[in-house]
């Protein structure tokens, strides 16, 4: 079964002799006979066996076993912790076999198709089914293969064992928290968008953290999403001031699909400004058409700002309502200049006393606030009260009176606002009116004759 096998060399002298030979290639026996030329003497010159042929043949046989160990088929190969195919962050892959493996030689796993990287070895070979502890690193696909030798040393060929895993060790990260809304705010409650490099979980509200200047009870108070992306939900609590939402997972509970944990545990958010304070009333009023304090039937007034106002805010004016709550504003300006007018619009009479709020931007909004600034409009229409008699009647006088008197002081009252109805009695006249305010005296002349004369 052996071929190629020659003797290569003869050592030693006396009576002990070294022969060594190449045992050529496959497998078989090898025997090594001695050919007795005549040409071996002892130092006297006496011939090996005497003069003649005195062969040797029955020296020890070698058996050469040169046939690597047979491949294991492909059924019998498998991969635990993780599991063939998976994704896994676990560096120490177990490789199995079952049934087929060689004894007392080793097998042996690489991690490429060349069989250069060896990960795992199991040595020796104890029975037919087995696991080989393997160690690996670097991320990506972990494939095996293996080289199965017998005890002899003899190694088959490297071949796959078909079995393969990704390995996945690389921590994810944060890749941004960002405000979900606009800022400056007055918004008590404000969202945060955070973006993960990869999908992680658990994410909950003890991983993040705020930081708050010139805030008072600001907390967070829910998390929600899934995947990469998760909305963090913050009371912005009181006050006016900053408000940061920044990551610290000090537990390193948020993991990957792979349990791998953040590489990086803490992140710095983005912060919101928040603005809740309402914009000042020291606003400077004036009143006129009609003037402050008057009384007039003038239904248009202007009401009109000359200084202390903030520029861009909203001005309301409300009437007679020193709560600025009781219905509709009277007047309303947005986006106001630091000075301007209202044209307002009254009805009825009455005292016309004007207050307001102002509200900034984001609608922060002022307590009501009077604007010290009132007139008093009276649309009423004077009425005659009475007209009575400012003598005894009967009476013969030649001149009689008359006391006016009307329901408000008036004036533009003269003898061309009266007539005279008479019976029997012919030439009368009015000859005067005096009086002012509420009360005018008109004086009559009483004719001739007699009858009844009525103003």
């Amino acid at each position: 079964g052996v071929t190629g096998s020659s003797i290569t060399s003869v050592t030693g002298s006396g009576s002990s002799y070294t022969v060594t030979i190449n045992t050529g290639s496959g497998s078989g026996t090898i025997r090594l006979d001695l050919a007795d030329n005549d040409s071996i003497s002892d130092s006297l010159g006496n011939i090996l066996g005497g003069a003649g042929v005195q062969n040797f043949t029955t020296g020890s046989v070698y058996a050469l076993d040169k046939t690597p160990p047979t491949l294991l088929s492909a059924g019998v190969w498998g991969l635990t912790s993780p599991s063939n195919g998976s994704l896994s962050n676990d560096t120490t892959p177990q490789v199995t076999f079952s049934g087929e493996a060689e004894t007392g030689g080793a097998l042996t796993i690489y991690s490429d198709a060349g069989c250069a990287t060896q990960v795992g070895i199991l040595n020796p070979v104890a029975t037919a089914s087995g696991t080989v502890n393997a160690t690996v690193s670097g991320n990506g696909t972990q494939s095996f293969y293996y080289k199965i030798s017998d005890s002899l040393g003899n190694t088959s060929a490297c071949a796959s064992t078909g079995m393969s895993y990704t390995l996945d060790t690389t921590g994810p990260t944060v890749s941004s928290i960002v405000l979900g809304s606009s800022s400056p705010t007055n918004s008590a409650s404000l969202t945060y968008t955070v973006t993960f490099s990869e999908s992680v979980s658990p994410v909950a509200t003890t991983d993040f953290v705020i930081n708050q200047t010139g805030l008072t009870g600001a907390s967070i108070t829910s998390v929600t999403g899934s995947g990469t992306t998760y909305t963090v939900t913050v009371n912005s609590g009181s006050g006016s001031g900053t408000l940061q939402l920044n990551l610290n997972d000090s537990d390193s509970s948020i993991k990957d699909s792979v349990a791998n944990s953040l590489s990086v545990t803490t992140f710095t958010g983005a912060t919101y400004t928040i603005d809740k304070t309402p914009p000042a009333t020291s606003l400077v009023w004036a009143l006129s058409s009609p003037n402050d304090g008057s009384t007039s039937n003038d239904t248009t007034p202007q009401l009109a700002w000359t200084s202390g106002a903030e520029v861009g805010a909203t001005l309301r004016i409300y009437l007679n309502d020193a709560t600025c709550n009781g219905g509709a504003p009277l007047a309303t300006q947005a986006s106001i200049a630091a000075t301007g007018t209202f044209n307002l619009s009254t009805s009825g009479s009455g005292t016309k006393a004007f207050s307001f709020t102002i509200a900034d931007t984001l609608g922060n909004t002022s307590a009501c606030t009077t604007t010290g600034k009132s007139y008093t409009l009276d649309v009423t229409p004077p009425t005659v009260t009475s007209i009575i008699l400012g003598n005894a009647s009967p009476t013969n006088s030649a001149s009689a009176t008359y006391t006016v008197t009307f329901s408000k002081p008036v004036t533009g009252v003269d003898t061309t606002d009266f007539t005279l109805t008479t019976t029997g009695v012919t030439g009368s006249s009015i000859t005067s009116v005096t009086g002012s305010g509420s009360s005018y005296t008109v004086t009559i002349n009483t004719g001739s004759g007699s009858g009844t004369i009525r103003l």
